[in-house]
């Protein structure tokens, strides 16, 4: 059934913006705060147990303390007899996965790539796990901002074991075990999110950590800078299978320094793989490189500057040294004719002035000051 047009609480439902397999997604508008909101159901086929919607409840009071720009915010959980509807702040613009399509330039997809491991360290410092972290689930606004969606279905790390839960993005829940089958990819269980962003060790049933949501970032950065999808299976079988023991396609023509970030994000232990705050940084540090290149260039023409100004010093030195050296075998080749002039004449014929010249050049061999 559609929602348009009902009112839910304070909220006014005004047009469906996407549909799922556990729900749909409305754009309301809150009556008392005049605002809009994107309001979230979840079908009555599909409710929530009362231990996991109590659950749910605590995780998204959590979330929506958070506040950081990046992750878009939970504003409530109103539950009627037909629907329980999740309250979202709403996010104008396009997915990272539609905007990608487009073709961004390197720069961009780095910027946009920052603000996503920066959102994803501020989740992380609370101890939440997104667990199904891809293009679908970042938005990108108008102004070049990037909100990551469906921390809503996030868990906290002290509960991201494997039990049974909800993932309203993913569209329905399936259970794996160690080698998947696939009679299996449609069973309820415990294996939660989209298999081809999924960590390793998600995708075994395995205990779900914040390094989860690392290697779905790798996964993520590498479909995103290569425009190719990480792996080369196609059926889902197949891709859990590759998933289960990491093999990624190879990256090869990208920036050294990113290909080796994704490759360290992909890492099937774990324990390797970085930080999301170590993962910004290194991510700014490659945005930075063509400044540093540029800062380099400017200092190397300085100092070719300097290396010049002063070869055109010392040019100049010896060039006065010349002249100076010049101009003194001048003076001694005019001392030396002017000794032999006034030697060639009587000294009885000399001035008192000419002969105290002719005795100072004998006695110094040039002309006195």
């Amino acid at each position: 059934m559609s929602f348009v047009g009902a009112t839910i609480g304070p909220i006014r439902i005004e047009d469906r913006i996407g549909i799922g397999g556990m729900g749909e997604v409305y754009r309301g508008f809150h009556q008392r705060l005049e605002r809009r909101v994107a309001v979230k159901t979840i079908r009555a086929d599909h409710r929530l147990s009362g231990e996991v919607k109590a659950r749910f409840l605590r995780e998204a009071r959590l979330l929506s303390k958070l506040g950081h720009p990046g992750i878009c915010q939970v504003y409530d959980l109103i539950e009627t007899p037909d629907a329980d509807f999740l309250v979202l702040e709403y996010v104008e613009g396009r997915t990272l996965k539609d905007l990608a399509r487009e073709g961004l330039s390197f720069e961009r997809r780095l910027r946009l790539a920052e603000q996503i491991a920066t959102a994803l360290a501020a989740a992380h410092r609370e101890r939440i796990v997104h667990r199904d972290l891809k293009p679908d689930n970042v938005m990108v606004t108008p102004r070049g901002e990037v909100k990551v969606l469906d921390f809503g279905i996030a868990r906290s790390v002290a509960e991201s074991g494997s039990r049974p839960n909800l993932d309203i993005s993913a569209g329905r829940e399936m259970r794996m075990p160690d080698r998947p089958q696939a009679s299996d990819l449609t069973q309820l269980g415990d294996l939660i999110g989209t298999a081809k962003v999924m960590s390793p060790e998600q995708a075994r049933g395995g205990r779900v950590t914040i390094a989860s949501d690392l290697y779905s970032l790798g996964i993520l950065l590498q479909e995103l800078f290569t425009g190719e999808p990480a792996y080369e299976a196609a059926h889902p079988v197949a891709v859990l299978d590759q998933v289960m023991r990491a093999e990624t396609r190879p990256i090869s023509g990208l920036d050294p320094d990113l290909t080796k970030l994704i490759e360290d994000l992909q890492k099937l232990d774990p324990r390797r793989r970085p930080g999301a705050e170590a993962t910004a940084e290194r991510l700014r540090w490659i945005l930075d490189k063509p400044q540093r290149l540029r800062r380099r260039r400017l200092v190397m023409a300085g100092v070719v500057a300097a290396i010049a100004a002063l070869l055109a010093v010392l040019g100049v030195v010896s060039w006065l040294a010349v002249e100076a050296n010049r101009a003194r075998r001048d003076a001694e080749r005019l001392v030396h004719r002017v000794r032999a002039h006034f030697e060639s004449i009587p000294e009885s014929r000399l001035t008192a002035e000419e002969r105290r010249l002719l005795d100072e050049i004998r006695r110094q061999g040039t002309i006195g000051p």
